[in-house]
């Protein structure tokens, strides 16, 4: 068991337990491995999914407290999700 200085409850405590480097890192490798291309050309070839939800926070805009450096380059991913779900 962690407590609230080794434990993160959401992404808040995520950056802020982890610091900017380290969050960023497991940030990239989740974005790189958990929605792929792949996957978006099966969802949209099955015809069972039509839409996505991609959550998006206001701190990947304008970071601020531990958001900064945490979540650099998400916007270049959400721009890359986006792209594959029009292209399919």
């Amino acid at each position: 068991g962690g407590n609230d200085k080794s434990t993160a409850m959401d992404t808040y405590t995520f950056c802020e337990v982890l610091g900017p480097e380290e969050a960023n890192r497991q940030l990239r490798r989740h974005w790189d491995t958990w929605v792929t291309e792949d996957i978006i050309r099966e969802l949209a070839l099955s015809g069972a999914v039509n839409s996505l939800r991609l959550p998006v926070g206001d701190y990947q805009y304008k970071p601020y407290g531990p958001y900064e450096g945490c979540f650099d380059g998400s916007l270049e991913y959400i721009d890359l999700v986006l792209n594959w779900a029009h292209e399919y």
